[in-house]
């Protein structure tokens, strides 16, 4: 009787040191995964932010071209208009 007291007591503390550990376990798993949940989504948005960042650049360099392009078009038409003016008033007199 004595024996079985003694087995019961044990199971009971090993059950509970088992228990302790599988809550320590789950808890640590609990707070570290989504610790790296956390650091994986925020390199994804990092990511994201870059590639936005990148693609306005290219726009922007885009728009740039064709800006030059247009105030080159238009030195030209001046060009031309004041030639063509010219003309006219020498044509007038």
């Amino acid at each position: 009787m004595n024996q079985d007291k003694e087995e019961n007591i044990i199971k009971k503390v090993l059950t509970t040191e088992v228990k302790y550990v599988i809550g320590l376990l789950v808890f640590g798993f609990g707070v570290v995964t989504p610790y790296f949940q956390m650091r994986e989504n925020i390199s994804l948005i990092q990511k994201d932010i870059s590639t936005i960042n990148n693609n306005h650049e290219a726009h922007i360099q885009d728009i740039m071209t064709e800006l030059k392009e247009i105030k080159k078009n238009e030195v030209e038409l001046e060009k031309n208009l004041a030639i063509t003016n010219q003309v006219l008033i020498d044509h007038i007199k």
